[in-house]
């Protein structure tokens, strides 16, 4: 059975100790039932600005390595990069690239995204396209661009009177008469239910506020400015939708978390579709 070695460089996860490495190798390579053909870590902090501890860990496995090798001991296949670290440090890549969330086309951090610029990676290639250069392209856009949408559809519209209660704890009531869609999802979609009276999704190109609490299955959206909207219409709750954007990072800025517990949150049983 072909294995990859996890070894803890600083993340003090799953794994076995960097210093303890040599000898659990030295023993792992004596079962008879294995063949080792990796051996990899994970790095603690390779999204921030500061990369003195990425540079840490990095240390840390090449000493590793060079120890094995001292040893007789050659692991074909290394690896640590994760998606920040293979943008921003070339030196982690070794023979393979974990990439995770820029496969979403989605930034590991806002730090990443600014050190990219500071590195300046691949600008001036960028800069010297002249279609680029016609269009006016934003640059980052060439690094990461978003593939992901999650969408939904109108399942009823209806007018609520006002001084009328939307959804549960009536935690919003309304002040006019107000022309409400229902939508089919809730946060057992992976609708963050902290999105309750803040959040915004996408109907006919505008934005439609959501009011009231978001519950189990579904969610209620303020209609009222947006003409001609009827049961069956496409709902964007991330991408894009006419010349409006709703990001992961919209999402997670609102609830206090990260763009990639927004996107993985996504419940399992909502049908995927890859187009390519």
């Amino acid at each position: 059975m072909p294995v990859h070695i996890k070894v803890d460089t600083g993340l003090g996860r799953l794994s076995v100790n960097h210093e303890k490495a040599p000898k659990f190798i030295e023993e792992l390579l004596k079962l008879p039932g294995l063949r080792v053909e990796g051996l990899y870590t994970h790095l603690a902090d390779a999204e921030g600005i500061d990369q003195s501890y990425t540079l840490r860990q990095l240390i840390r496995f090449n000493k590793l390595l060079e120890n094995l090798e001292n040893k007789g001991i050659h692991i074909p296949i290394k690896h640590m990069a994760g998606s920040a670290a293979a943008m921003l440090l070339p030196e982690t890549r070794f023979d393979i690239a974990r990439i995770g969330i820029s496969l979403y086309g989605l930034w590991p951090a806002e730090e990443t995204k600014i050190l990219m610029i500071a590195k300046g990676q691949n600008l001036l290639e960028i800069l010297s396209d002249k279609e680029i250069q016609s269009r006016g392209v934003n640059l980052l856009a060439y690094f990461l661009r978003p593939v992901m949408q999650f969408k939904t559809t109108v399942v009823q519209v209806k007018e609520i009177p006002p001084g009328n209660c939307i959804g549960y704890g009536c935690t919003y009531e309304t002040r006019r008469l107000t022309k409400v869609a229902i939508l089919p999802a809730g946060y057992a979609e992976g609708i963050d239910r902290k999105l309750s009276n803040c959040g915004e999704v996408l109907i006919r190109g505008k934005k439609a506020s959501i009011i009231g609490r978001i519950c189990m299955n579904l969610t209620i959206v303020d209609i009222t400015d947006i003409p001609d909207v009827s049961a069956g219409d496409e709902v964007v709750l991330i991408g894009k939708q006419g010349d409006q954007e709703i990001t992961a990072e919209d999402m997670a800025d609102k609830v206090g978390t990260i763009n990639y517990e927004i996107v993985t949150r996504i419940n399992w049983q909502v049908p995927r579709v890859y187009i390519w």
